[in-house]
């Protein structure tokens, strides 16, 4: 290997590496420079958060301060892996750098994300909740884009220089970490956890509006509702039943595609029906007993207080119900013959949920189930605009983390 600065001396790679990628590295390479690479990971973590924690729900001040703080984090976890995953990759394709070599290669590409990140934190001060509109976020995103690709191309001439790589070589040696960390992070969502952000109150109290949920996709066993593509075949894979008083995620029996949280409380051949807000199974009511009342937010977002009640399936599950409408339009409904295979299912917001009680909707089948609601890893109300700086994490459901509905 040969000295990149040629007799011109030390190249200044915080310049040079704009111009000249596979001088620059070879120079680093060369002098064993390693400087500077936990400021280049911790701007390409930047980067990687404020794009992702832009949201309605969190301040601009919260996503401003959660970006750059969790920022070294991700990005050194990113290099770290970018390191290791690229040292692998390029071996089977015939080069020998190694794993520090490869990180620092992609250290330095990543050098137009510290450009990204000033831009994007920028963009955060000066437009605060207005960087959510599409006239913001569209120039950003453009310049984002330009700045991605110019950090892509570096990284293909650093990689190909260190490696002694072509251009084929080197693109599928830069591109093959990312490939790898997306066909795992895919497995995971097919196979195991997948995220879901509930977006209305009808599961109310267990779930609230802003919560972001895992639900767990081997609860039930996986079907074609479970695949983030378009997949035609019948039946499940490791088939498991439904556990009365699960609160299931699941693709809408009509077949539009909307996917619901709701909880399973009849399973099938029985006979389920509804009186005056009662829920009576095969022909035996429910056990409910009062427990207050709960604050829920109103259309208009006002709060408004609902009586909430105990009840307590056959098998002793017990959740708490709000009715917040006496001999509200579906207090009294049924009976409902629950057919083979299928699932009767209500919110437990009885009075704001499209359900099971609506001929409509009609009964869950067993196909259509997604997972199960496992954990809230995430909780936040809406930002109301004129939220001052001082009040940034005030909506954050904070003792909601980790939680586990039921």
């Amino acid at each position: 290997m040969t000295n990149g600065a040629g007799s011109g001396g030390a190249l200044n790679p915080w310049a040079s590496a704009w111009r000249k990628p596979r001088a620059t590295i070879l120079d680093l390479l060369w002098r064993k420079d390693r400087r500077g690479l936990f400021l280049l990971a911790a701007a390409s973590g930047a980067t990687l958060l404020l794009e992702a924690l832009q949201s309605h729900y969190l301040h601009w001040l919260a996503t401003l301060t959660m970006g750059l703080v969790f920022a070294p984090l991700v990005g050194l976890l990113q290099l770290w892996l970018s390191g290791a995953l690229g040292a692998w990759a390029g071996r089977r394709l015939g080069g020998h750098a190694s794993a520090a070599d490869v990180r620092l290669a992609f250290a330095w590409s990543w050098l137009p994300y510290a450009l990204s990140a000033a831009l994007l934190a920028a963009g955060v001060v000066v437009f605060r909740q207005d960087v959510l509109s599409p006239p913001v976020q569209m120039p950003m995103a453009l310049l984002t884009i330009a700045l991605s690709l110019a950090s892509f191309v570096m990284a293909v001439r650093m990689i190909g220089a260190i490696q002694d790589f072509g251009l084929l070589r080197s693109v599928a040696n830069v591109m093959a970490p990312t490939i790898i960390v997306a066909v795992l992070a895919l497995l995971v969502r097919v196979l195991l956890y997948q995220p879901f952000s509930i977006p209305a109150g009808s599961m109310q109290p267990a779930l609230l509006v802003g919560d972001l949920v895992y639900a767990d996709k081997l609860a039930y066993g996986l079907s074609r509702h479970s695949f983030p593509f378009a997949l035609s075949f019948n039946g499940r894979f490791w088939p498991a039943e439904p556990r009365r008083g699960d609160i299931a995620i699941f693709a809408s029996p009509d077949g539009t595609g909307t996917v619901y949280a709701k909880r399973i409380v009849g399973l099938p051949g029985e006979t389920v029906e509804m009186k005056r807000g009662v829920l009576i199974i095969d022909g035996s009511e429910v056990a409910r007993a009062s427990a207050g009342s709960f604050e829920t937010r109103a259309a208009g977002g006002g709060l408004q207080s609902a009586p909430a009640f105990r009840e307590t399936l056959p098998g002793g599950f017990t959740y708490t119900v709000l009715d917040s409408e006496i001999d509200g339009p579906l207090d009294t409904v049924g009976p409902f013959q629950v057919p083979a295979g299928s699932y009767f299912v209500l919110g437990d917001h009885r009075d704001n949920s499209l359900d099971s009680r609506s001929r409509e909707f009609g009964f869950v089948p067993f196909d259509n189930l997604i997972g199960r609601v496992a954990v809230v890893y995430f909780s936040a109300d809406e930002v109301a605009r004129d939220v001052p700086a001082s009040a940034a994490f005030d909506n954050v459901r904070w003792h909601r983390i980790g939680f586990r509905p039921h």
